[in-house]
């Protein structure tokens, strides 16, 4: 069976299609923004040397657990989640840790998500990374990203690109050295 998502007083609710429900928690729109920031790195492999500890640290943050099995940092009701989480396969753990950081990021939404249950099983999480991606501003450098990837460019952006660009922290530039202090809402 299938699996299906909604929001439902804040939380995501993922239905496994068996009858067994993982619920998701909200987080604080800092995390959110942090979130956004590993999910570049991971995304872009910018940090390549730190890139399974940043996915693991993504996942859990997503999925509201504590950042290291064991510690509490001030998260509640975690404990449950975890020992559900734990007990799944390890592809359902995927689509579950997929679909928590595409609605928790800064960016994300429970369209994202649907995007990922709900489209052909390889590209349902490159498009609902692209939804993400593109409502952060970071749309242009993802498909170019994708385009290098699959081998139709030599390049993720031409050199002489002056397209404006956003970072994860909502600073927009065109270059390097230019940047505003324009932030993006919590």
């Amino acid at each position: 069976m299938a699996m299906t998502a909604f929001e439902q007083n804040r939380h995501l609710i993922i239905d496994l299609g068996d009858g067994t429900v993982f619920t998701v928690p909200p987080i604080p729109g800092s995390t959110g923004r942090e979130m956004l920031g590993i999910l570049v790195s991971v995304s872009f492999g910018t940090d390549l040397e730190n890139a399974e500890k940043n996915a693991q640290k993504l996942s859990r943050q997503s999925l509201g657990l504590p950042s290291r099995r064991g510690a509490k940092d001030g998260i509640t009701g975690w404990q449950e989640r975890e020992e559900l989480y734990e007990s799944l396969r390890a592809s359902e753990q995927e689509r579950i840790s997929q679909a928590a950081i595409l609605w928790n990021v800064q960016g994300g939404s429970i369209d994202a998500v649907h995007d990922l249950l709900t489209t052909e099983a390889g590209e349902a999480y490159p498009k609902a990374l692209g939804r993400v991606m593109r409502s952060c501003g970071l749309g242009q450098q993802f498909d170019a990203l994708r385009t290098w990837l699959s081998g139709e460019s030599e390049t993720p952006m031409s050199a002489d690109s002056t397209a404006p660009t956003t970072g994860p922290t909502g600073t927009s530039s065109t270059s390097a050295s230019e940047t505003s202090s324009a932030t993006l809402p919590a």
